[in-house]
C-alpha cells in the first residue's frame, strides 16, 4: 500500500492502518498503545507530506480518540510521551 501511495502524484488517505483492529489481537493491554504508535509512525514515515491517515476508533472501553490524537502529536513532534498517555 505504501509503495502505491508514494508512487502516485495525487494526495492520498491511508486508512485501515490498524487492519480493522487485527494488529491488536493477542496483545496485552500495556502493549496496545505501543502497537498503535508503531503503526502510526510507520504510516507517517511511508506517505507523502501532503497525504493523511484515517484512524477508526472504538470508544466503548477507553478513549481511543484521545489516545490516537496524543500518539499522532508525539509522532509528528509536538506531543506528550506515551507514559503520559497511558495515565
Amino acid at each position: 500500500m505504501y509503495e502505491a501511495i508514494k508512487s502516485t502524484k495525487k494526495t492520498c488517505i491511508a486508512f485501515k492502518i490498524f487492519a480493522g483492529g487485527q494488529i491488536f489481537l493477542d496483545k496485552k493491554p500495556e502493549e496496545i498503545l505501543i502497537t498503535a504508535e508503531i503503526a502510526i509512525r510507520e504510516a507517517y514515515e511511508n506517505i507523502k507530506n501532503e497525504d493523511m491517515i484515517c484512524l477508526g476508533v472504538f470508544q466503548k472501553y477507553i478513549n481511543q480518540l484521545k489516545n490516537n490524537i496524543d500518539i499522532v502529536k508525539q509522532v509528528l513532534g509536538g506531543g506528550t510521551g506515551l507514559k503520559e498517555i497511558a495515565m
